[in-house]
């Protein structure tokens, strides 16, 4: 090495050295004179949330009974009636009312009913005796929102066909369950229990297939039908056709799991399209949509939740939240029930509503000014 290369070595590393003795001496200073909070003012921690979209189906009605002699108290969550035994329900079941004025729900019983009066968990309203009202007692169960179907194939249908929840599997003893493949959605329907959307995993065999979701147990009878599907990915189909159907638009919950380890803000974005189905002059199936004003009347939870859709077409959840512990969500329901006492105004047979949810949510300190660019709290005050 020259002597002239030499010096140009060692006034580059000179160079460098006082660059980094530079560069620790400020970033030293910043931190302990919380400059450095200044450059950063977010949270460490991660911001997560997700979706759960079902359906509150009610099973295994007994104990029904009718009569035009049933209040409602509010201040003692007390129903009454002086025709009807009350005491056929007991602590802890589910009961439906049906044909109040304002009433109309499921109610929890708590404590041991009198022949005369029992008493509920959740809240009532005040009515008189007038109302030709029936209670029963019921099973509540969340049957999954499912997507809407674009395409049918492979189609089977069987009396042989079983379910096994342990294993989560689908078996049978004459309908060939190998035409499907893995990774392939299908769809059950008319069983007794598993009506919905699963997806294959594995090979199935001629005889039984597994699938990744869970299964109920239920032997075979009934007349199932089975076939692959392509669906509409995160669009779900809710009916506004028919009560008592198990995707029936009064039922519809809507429920956002925060798994948050930070305090978090969060908003959802619904897209609602009324469709009509029907079948044309060469027999082929032919969807429109169809133009509506305004939006369907869920019944949205306004206590906690702010409707500025007239602006940005958001709902945004007011208080900043997260998880209860590592492996325990915070559920904030949006849509957990439907307007007691009023029954939805269906369309006529063909029309299906197909909904979807956009969900963004950030960490509470910054998060909304700076991803959503909102300086101020859409329904007033500072972050």
């Amino acid at each position: 090495m020259s002597l002239r290369e030499l010096r140009f070595k060692t006034r580059w590393s000179f160079i460098l050295l006082i660059f980094s003795t530079l560069l620790l001496v400020v970033s030293t200073y910043a931190y302990f004179t919380n400059e450095w909070q200044e450059s950063f003012s977010g949270q460490m921690g991660i911001v997560d949330v997700n979706l759960n979209a079902y359906f509150e189906v009610a099973s295994n009605s007994q104990n029904l009974q009718t009569s035009s002699d049933v209040s409602f108290a509010a201040t003692t969550q007390t129903i009454s009636s002086t025709s009807i035994d009350l005491s056929v329900y007991s602590d802890g079941d589910t009961i439906r009312v049906d044909g109040s004025s304002s009433n109309d729900e499921y109610y929890t019983v708590l404590g041991t009913p009198t022949a005369n009066s029992l008493n509920v968990v959740e809240s009532l309203v005040d009515e008189s005796a007038g109302a030709l009202v029936s209670i029963d007692e019921v099973t509540l169960s969340q049957v999954e929102a499912n997507e809407v179907v674009i395409h049918s194939s492979n189609v089977l249908t069987g009396t042989d066909i079983a379910f096994t929840a342990s294993t989560k599997t689908i078996s049978s003893t004459s309908t060939d369950l190998s035409v499907y493949s893995d990774g392939d959605t299908i769809r059950i329907e008319n069983s007794t229990s598993n009506d919905g959307h699963y997806t294959v995993t594995g090979i199935p065999s001629t005889n039984s297939l597994v699938v990744t979701e869970d299964l109920i147990d239920e032997s075979a009878g009934a007349n199932i039908t089975v076939d692959k599907v392509i669906t509409k990915p995160g669009v779900f189909y809710i009916n506004v056709v028919s009560a008592g159907n198990d995707s029936y638009f009064e039922d519809f919950r809507l429920i956002i799991d925060v798994y948050s380890s930070v305090d978090t803000y969060l908003r959802v974005k619904i897209y609602e399209q009324l469709t009509l189905t029907y079948i044309d002059y060469q027999g082929d199936e032919t969807e429109l949509s169809i133009l509506f004003d305004g939006y369907m009347p869920f019944k949205y939870n306004t206590t906690n939740w702010y409707d500025n859709r007239t602006n940005d077409n958001y709902f945004y959840y007011k208080n900043a939240t997260q998880r209860v512990d590592q492996s325990t969500p915070t559920e904030i329901p949006l849509i957990e029930n439907y307007f007691s006492g009023q029954n939805y105004s269906t369309y006529p047979v063909g029309y299906s509503l197909q909904i979807a949810f956009s969900i963004e949510a950030v960490q509470s300190v910054q998060g909304p000014q700076n991803v959503w660019g909102l300086a101020t709290k859409p329904w007033g005050g500072d972050w």
